[in-house]
């Protein structure tokens, strides 16, 4: 196993991005399978981003990776991811959550999920058994063969992921991804490097563009529904450290998930 977060907004309960489903896809033709094989974490590694709308803070998210080890005797990475509400937002509505993701280190793939979010529908469980021919949560077991044979990951996979991915530029993959008891098509392109202002400092940065479809229980397209474009950037080094995360939002503006701290970690966990 080798972040740019997609559905903080989700998470938070924000009003995310969202355009009609029949709208003409980010991501048209041939797109390869994502190689979960690619996904990046550094163990004792450690992440803070501020989330922004009209360049307000809404709200928090972190994450934390802990030291390889064994989950029911496979070797496995724990990561943990926690995110809340802050200032307005908060005095609106307070929301806390951390959700803890066990991922299988030969292949990348989730394991095992469990988590909580405080105060958001009275309070949710969250559980999920990434099993070779199911995910099973709390309330309904989803067919873990997708309409194109990609895997199913979830949030702090797809971080791992878009962190680690290595596609050249105009390169695509698609993936899909459980994000709140749903599952979604993920579809990503590489733009290549650009210069971004981050901490007073010009840094080079690696671009990925992305959008994401719900699908319905049968795994086909949820037309009914909305998909939320994205884009995300990481430092162009071997750190690859996650930078920010930008949505538009229906009503105006952009939803910025802004990186505040990192706390470098060891060697890389890859299975490169």
């Amino acid at each position: 196993m080798r972040v740019i977060p997609i559905s903080v907004c989700l998470a938070l309960g924000f009003a995310c991005a969202r355009v009609q489903s029949s709208a003409a896809p980010i991501v048209e033709g041939e797109v390869r399978v994502a190689d979960f094989g690619e996904t990046l974490f550094f163990p004792g590694e450690a992440v803070v981003w501020d989330v922004r709308w009209f360049d307000v803070v809404m709200g928090g998210m972190s994450l934390a990776v802990g030291q390889p080890g064994e989950v029911e005797g496979q070797p496995a990475l724990i990561v943990r991811i926690e995110v809340h509400t802050a200032g307005v937002l908060a005095a609106i509505k307070k929301v806390r959550g951390e959700v803890a993701t066990m991922l299988d280190l030969g292949s990348g793939i989730p394991m095992k999920v469990a988590g909580s979010i405080d105060d958001l529908y009275s309070g949710d469980v969250m559980k999920a058994d990434y099993k070779p021919k199911a995910v099973s949560l709390d309330w309904r077991t989803w067919a873990a063969k997708t309409p194109s044979g990609a895997p199913i990951t979830e949030l702090a996979g797809t971080v791992g992921w878009l962190r680690g991915w290595d596609g050249g530029k105009g390169e695509k993959a698609h993936f899909f991804a459980r994000f709140r008891g749903r599952i979604y098509r993920v579809d990503a392109v590489a733009r290549g490097t650009e210069l971004l202002e981050q901490g007073g400092a010009r840094v080079r940065a690696r671009r990925v563009d992305g959008i994401l479809t719900r699908m319905t229980h049968d795994m086909r397209p949820n037309l009914s529904d909305y998909t939320y474009p994205f884009i995300g950037w990481a430092t162009d080094d071997d750190q690859r450290i996650p930078l920010r995360i930008h949505v538009q939002a229906p009503r105006g503006g952009v939803i910025a998930l802004e990186m505040t701290a990192y706390q470098r970690g060891v060697t890389s966990v890859t299975t490169r």
